[in-house]
């Protein structure tokens, strides 16, 4: 398994249309992780653990599929307030929108 990090090259749409300016004097930018935990399971094949017919991993359990209002009021309120750029809006970017914007929380 791997976690996979990246930074915005700093295009016009992902610096707030030019109103963030990046010092490139800091370069190269670095990322670390402390105390990352993954709670996952181990692939092995078809009849691996992880296969889509097993109904025991905590991620596929009704709870964690959805949020709870409290939740879901809380997540609005992060992306009202603090999102500067949400691809699934960007419709003059991407005309058809990428699956994942289909999920509505």
């Amino acid at each position: 398994m791997r976690l996979y990090v990246s930074i915005w090259n700093g295009d016009y749409w992902a610096t707030r249309f030019g109103k963030d300016k990046i010092n490139w004097n800091h370069a190269p930018f670095v990322a670390s992780f402390r105390n990352f935990k993954v709670d996952a399971c181990i692939w092995k094949g078809q009849d691996s653990e992880c296969s889509a017919s097993t109904s025991n991993l905590w991620w596929e359990q009704e709870a964690h599929q959805t949020l709870s209002s409290e939740q879901a009021f809380m997540l609005s309120i992060v992306q009202n307030n603090y999102t500067d750029y949400d691809y699934c809006k960007d419709v003059k970017r991407y005309p058809t929108l990428p699956a994942e914007c289909n999920h509505q929380f």
